[in-house]
């Protein structure tokens, strides 16, 4: 658990408002539990300059670039500090880092690298789309570099608090946030479903449910009526189980806030429960717009940011992180990276098991070594016949994790330990502009 007394003070590199820049901080803190001061100076200094309060003996200073480069050219820079390697985002430049005295210089902007991760710059300059308007994590830079998985902003946030002497637990917590899309709904799906993941432990796990109706249906839409008896019947065993249920919006309600609206009062009719979470069905979303929709009609987190075809982190981060909403930056909504399917492993070819294991291994020895949350996402469907070694796969992550000491629950109950319990919180910041 971090110092709940501490706090990281950051002196930005001129009097102007960086927004975005600030709200990189923001997530850094966040994920680190500790407090953010902001402190504007009177005069351009082209650094930023941390340090964490009170007491702190080491200083950080963070070149500033305000210019915004190809994140096609972000490289993933390897810095050693106190026997510990991190990979810090930047230009392709090579990204040198000294040590003066009480101080650390980085010559390289690292927090507008994790600025166009954040932001999905990346996506900008990908013009290929696939059939369904999705970006595919094959096409993206970092996939041909191996580090499409590779947690950026996690390595950042752990490598901040090497260099401040930020106290953390070793290994610091960190978990797994497992959620199943029901997609298609056969007799025995929930029960068979309830009872895998009751034998690994999981704590109320997500449950992600569409109720598209009517005219709101395409063909790409999960093809159950949630407004027939027998549907619901089927679906009953998640009312008798402590479980959350989440919102699956529908192919074309990612863009739609009425459509969203009344797809999310009629789960919430049905369930007699506040319905807080969502991932789109495809992972359809418009960038930003979709999370400034959601966060209006009432959802409190988004869990679509995925790629369809290959796991991945799509935005560099792993945890939850903060939604900078630019109409309402004050805004309380997180944003809930999902790093694997079902599928990914099994389509359109099946990864050979030394191949998966290996990848779960880096994975997961990522998440414990840097401290974050990964979310999974299983189809309920395909724990039935038809889809051999799924879920088997699905037990080797979960088995592989609590024996390392993760926490396994649902999305839901993962962000909330992350943002509460956990010690620290994403909002809790103090910025203030003074002259120094």
């Amino acid at each position: 658990m971090s110092d709940p007394a501490a706090r990281l003070c950051v002196r930005m590199p001129g009097p102007e408002r960086l927004t975005q820049q600030e709200h990189v901080w923001r997530v850094l803190a966040g994920h680190l539990g500790v407090t953010l001061e902001l402190v504007r100076p009177a005069e351009a200094t082209g650094v930023y300059e941390a340090v964490v309060l009170p007491g702190g003996s080491c200083r950080l200073r963070i070149r500033h670039q305000p210019e915004r480069f190809s994140v096609h050219r972000l490289k993933a820079h390897a810095v050693r500090h106190a026997g510990r390697e991190f990979l810090l985002p930047a230009g392709e430049f090579e990204l040198e880092m000294r040590q003066l005295d009480d101080a650390a210089e980085v010559n390289a902007d690292v927090i507008l690298g994790l600025l166009s991760l954040l932001q999905l710059w990346e996506e900008h300059e990908i013009p290929y789309r696939d059939r369904f308007g999705l970006v595919e994590g094959g096409r993206s830079p970092r996939h041909a570099a191996g580090l499409l998985s590779e947690p950026l902003m996690e390595h950042v946030a752990a490598w901040l608090a090497a260099v401040l002497d930020l106290p953390r637990p070793d290994p610091p917590p960190w978990g797994l946030a497992i959620s199943c899309d029901v997609d298609v709904l056969e007799d025995d799906h929930m029960p068979a479903v309830l009872d895998f993941l009751g034998r690994y432990g999981v704590e109320r796990p997500t449950f992600m449910i569409c109720t598209v109706s009517g005219q709101e249906r395409t063909v790409r839409d999960p093809q159950y009526d949630f407004s027939s008896p027998e549907i619901r019947r089927r679906l009953k065993p998640l009312l008798d189980a402590d479980v959350e249920i989440g919102l699956h919006g529908s192919y074309l309600a990612h863009d739609r806030p009425e459509m969203l609206s009344a797809q999310r009062r009629r789960l919430e009719d049905w369930c007699d429960r506040a319905v807080v979470g969502h991932r789109s069905h495809f992972l359809r979303f418009a960038y930003p717009r979709s999370w400034a929709w959601q966060r209006r009609v009432g959802l409190a987190y988004d869990a679509s940011l995925g790629y369809p075809d290959v796991p991945g982190l799509r935005c560099g981060a792993a945890s939850p992180i903060p939604f900078l909403d630019p109409e309402d930056p004050a805004t309380a909504f997180t944003i809930v990276p999902t790093a694997a399917l079902d599928q990914h492993f099994f389509w359109p070819e099946v990864w050979e098991t030394p191949v998966f294991e290996a990848y779960v291994a880096a994975l997961l020895g990522r998440m414990r070594e840097l401290g974050g949350i990964l979310t999974l996402d299983w189809h309920t469907y395909t724990l039935g016949g038809g889809y051999t070694g799924w879920w088997d796969r699905l037990g080797y992550i979960l088995e592989a994790a609590r024996e390392q000491g993760a926490r396994l629950a649902g999305i839901a109950a993962m962000v909330a330990w992350w943002q509460g319990d956990r010690g620290g919180s994403p909002s809790g910041e103090r910025r203030r502009a003074i002259d120094v």
